[in-house]
């Protein structure tokens, strides 16, 4: 029988893949992180965090994939920038 053996970046591609699609989930289908229509400043915060987490994550996988993975990281990672900047505006507003 053969080991199969995992590659540090794949691990990493595919825990930012289920955090990406997690997030996602999150953000359209659920209220949590909907500050202004019910949730809570945790909720928000924590929805927040992991939006950072997989940016951050997504600038340290795009140098170690090819270019079709390249397209689909960045644009699992625009959603995630785009809360990112609102928050940042938000904060610059008050």
């Amino acid at each position: 029988m053969q080991k199969v053996t995992v590659s540090g970046v794949q691990f990493a591609r595919a825990a930012y893949y289920l955090a990406a699609i997690g997030f996602h989930w999150a953000l359209f289908f659920t209220n949590i992180g909907n500050y202004y229509h019910g949730g809570t400043p945790f909720e928000w915060v924590a929805l927040n965090t992991v939006a950072v987490l997989i940016v951050l994550s997504a600038l340290r996988l795009v140098p170690a994939v090819r270019m079709p993975q390249k397209i689909l990281i960045v644009l699992c990672a625009a959603v995630p920038t785009i809360s990112i900047v609102w928050v940042l505006a938000e904060m610059v507003r008050r």
